[in-house]
């Protein structure tokens, strides 16, 4: 039962969405809330269930203690926490500080009631959400939105879905490509662990699906999971032509990469083909480090402070390990690496158990996207990332 419930949050979250175009965050705010819900509905049946066997993580207790002294600093020495040397309380720490508070509880309780069976119900649940996102992306691009003002004649009906902006027309309802792509990279494992004829051929088509939205981390992270999937896994009973299958397309992503590294725009601040625009927010985000680099100064600091690109706000450092470090620390950036290390180091290494593998090759690309993008402040991509970490922790 808990499986389904986690499976139903994964499924719906994606889609999750302010359908006017006049409110300012359109898809993360409401993607954070029904973080919070799944969350809350893994808690609330763990609590109602009872049926619980005995969950111990040393790391994730230092982690978790850690996090709250921070953040009493920050809350009742609020001179920790200035900008050009004006004092501020850090009000920005209350939702980050409540997702954390839910996430681990819920933690909890799903590793300790998550068998190893739940975990292909979740499989499946992940497959099929991204060849939806993907389908939705393809529909976009061609001029088709069910959901949206193209299906709809003027004055027949009414649109279900209004776009802030063109942008994020294309990309689903994602925000944006860099995102979108992030999810089909980082859930494409689970599409081949489905093992259909037919799953292969949709697989064929998510690496064109990025090409065409022009999303570079998304070809990576494919590149990277596919990799993983194919590296670990017994191959031995697969026809020849999986594997040639397989190797067609790996050629395909190092060729789609090596030609956006030469069209790419080094210069430009802002752009889907650019990085100038990060490495300035890096750049500034790193004077925010230097002020407290062992302890950090409290989650949600970056949202507090913010950095300046050009005509737009950066709330996110889009560097997810580096925005940790500013809020953490080294000292707390450092419990997380060695939580993640610890539980791919203890994971059941089972070439035969292709949903092992699949979370094992996800939990990896999770990890490697939050180098260069934010998943942790999307909330649909955080609970995948959370529930990837629950089956490496578990299988």
């Amino acid at each position: 039962m808990l499986a389904k419930l986690i499976g139903l949050f994964l499924v719906i979250l994606p889609w999750m969405i302010f359908p006017r175009p006049d409110v300012y965050d359109q898809t993360r705010m409401i993607k954070s809330a029904f973080f919070d819900f799944g969350c809350m509905a893994i808690i609330v049946y763990g609590l109602y269930s009872g049926s619980i066997q005995r969950y111990k993580n040393k790391i994730l207790a230092i982690l978790t203690g850690y996090v709250f002294i921070i953040q009493f600093f920050n809350w009742y020495k609020p001179q920790i926490c200035s900008y050009n040397k004006t004092l501020l309380l850090n009000i920005s720490t209350v939702t980050p500080m409540l997702h954390f508070i839910l996430a681990v509880l819920a933690t909890y309780f799903a590793c300790s009631i998550l068998k190893k069976d739940d975990f292909k119900v979740i499989a499946k649940c992940l497959a099929w959400s991204s060849i939806a996102v993907a389908g939705y992306v393809l529909l976009q691009k061609i001029n088709i939105d069910p959901w949206g003002q193209i299906m709809f004649k003027p004055g027949l009906f009414a649109p279900m879905i209004s776009y802030t902006t063109d942008h994020n027309h294309c990309t689903a309802m994602l925000d944006n490509p860099n995102i979108v792509g992030g999810y089909l990279g980082m859930c494409f494992p689970f599409i081949l662990s489905l093992r259909k004829w037919w799953v292969y051929l949709i697989a064929l088509c998510i690496p064109l699906i990025l090409f065409w939205i022009e999303s570079m981390g998304g070809l990576a992270i494919f590149l990277l999971g596919a990799g993983i999937y194919f590296a670990l896994t017994d191959w031995k009973r697969e026809k020849l032509t999986y594997k040639f299958a397989a190797l067609v397309v790996i050629s395909l992503i190092v060729a789609a990469m090596i030609y956006f590294i030469t069209i790419f725009n080094w210069s430009s601040d802002i752009g889907e083909l650019s990085f100038n625009g990060r490495f300035r927010i890096l750049a500034s985000s790193w004077e925010y480090f230097k002020q407290n680099p062992l302890w950090g100064k409290g989650l949600g600091v970056f949202q507090t402070y913010g950095i300046k690109v050009g005509a737009l706000w950066a709330k996110e450092a889009h560097c997810d390990w580096f925005e940790r470090m500013c809020e953490l620390g080294i000292m707390g950036t450092g419990l997380i690496a060695i939580l993640a290390g610890r539980s791919i180091k203890h994971f059941s290494f089972d070439r035969s158990n292709r949903t092992a593998i699949a979370s094992l090759a996800s939990f990896i690309c999770f990890l490697v996207l939050m180098i260069f993008s934010f998943p942790i402040e999307n909330g649909a991509l955080a609970f995948t990332g959370l529930t990837l970490f629950w089956a490496v922790e578990t299988l």
